[in-house]
């Protein structure tokens, strides 16, 4: 695995992928002592400190291209609400037409877009949800969609126990997670 650097860090040049710090005062073991610990926890702070500083700087970045989008934005909303209405009623006139008077085609093309005209069927939208389930219980019962789940938090402690001792959670439909230690390395990111 052919290794380049590249500023303060080692590259990959097969895959691109990390291959850590050029200089480190880490070992290239597992860590052992107490200085080895601080020197890694060092090392990672700094780290999410960068990646941290990096973000919040594309993340300034991203919200002005999101202002000038949005006076873009504006732009294109106050055109359309000015002009759309009689730009369509141009474009339809435009249309070429069969000799019965009927659309030869339903799209006029110019070399900045199109105005394109669709026959739209109609469409149902439940406006009040409460009214429309009881309403197609009666009259359209398989459009009616129950889902039913189970809330673990609200469980009985005294049952969970028994199907750990009995082993008799998966016959119910359920597993057991065994206990565990959970370990979390806190540093800048995750005390915000």
């Amino acid at each position: 695995m052919p290794i380049e650097r590249i500023g303060d860090d080692l590259f990959d040049t097969e895959t691109g992928e990390y291959a850590g710090p050029a200089n480190s005062n880490l070992p290239d073991r597992a860590l052992e002592t107490e200085e080895e610990l601080l020197a890694y926890m060092n090392r990672l702070s700094s780290a999410e400190a960068d990646v941290l500083a990096e973000a919040a700087r594309l993340q300034a970045i991203v919200a002005n291209v999101d202002k000038m989008l949005a006076l873009k934005n504006r732009r294109v909303e106050w055109l359309k609400a000015r002009y759309e209405r009689s730009a369509s009623e141009v474009a339809q006139k435009l249309l070429p037409r069969k000799p019965d008077g009927t659309f030869r085609t339903k799209t006029y093309t110019c070399p900045w877009g199109q105005v394109a005209f669709r026959d739209v069927k109609p469409k149902v939208v439940v406006a009040n949800p409460i009214l429309a389930v009881e309403w197609a219980k009666v009259n359209a019962p398989e459009a009616v969609k129950v889902v039913e789940s189970v809330l673990v938090s609200k469980l009985p402690e005294t049952a969970i126990e028994r199907w750990v001792e009995r082993n008799m959670a998966d016959n119910l439909g359920f597993t057991i997670e065994p206990a565990r230690q959970s370990v979390k390395v806190t540093t800048v990111s995750d005390s915000e």
